[in-house]
């Protein structure tokens, strides 16, 4: 799978992970993305471009409906690149890309454990409260609990 994933607003993208992974810190389902999160610290730390192309191109794999799902929230989209453009990510690249990732690895698998609700609600208090603004890109209305739309 050659697969890369881009983000409109990196600054942004970067912060929606930093609130992410704070916010399955606080509601105690952070020990359940460990495994994956050390082995993209690992990577990063490691500084081998090969090895953090196959941790990216792993996390993508497991990650990629999230990603698409929430692309109007995150600006963030996946897209595939071709042999040149795969040639030409620097080291660097990756390791903002493995960070705005890790920021997925943490919403995955909070939002397949019991304390999903409570996540939700946690992150999307420290989105509100963070010093560097996360642009939300939907402008579409949402619908209440009554179905009503606001």
């Amino acid at each position: 799978m050659n697969c890369h994933f881009l983000s409109n607003n990196t600054q942004s993208a970067l912060e929606w992970a930093r609130c992410a992974e704070r916010a399955a810190e606080m509601v105690h389902c952070a020990c359940l993305a460990a495994k994956d999160a050390t082995r993209i610290r690992e990577a990063i730390d490691n500084g081998d471009w090969s090895r953090m192309w196959t941790v990216l191109q792993t996390c993508l794999a497991r990650c990629k409906f999230l990603i698409a799902a929430s692309s109007p929230l995150t600006g963030v989209t996946v897209v595939r690149l071709s042999p040149d453009q795969i040639a030409k990510l620097t080291i660097a690249d990756l390791v903002v890309q493995l960070r705005i990732v890790t920021g997925f690895v943490f919403v995955d698998h909070a939002l397949r454990s019991t304390a999903r609700l409570t996540f939700r609600e946690c992150f999307q208090k420290l989105a509100k409260s963070s010093t560097t603004p996360i642009r939300f890109k939907s402008n579409r209305p949402t619908l209440t609990q009554s179905g009503k739309q606001s």
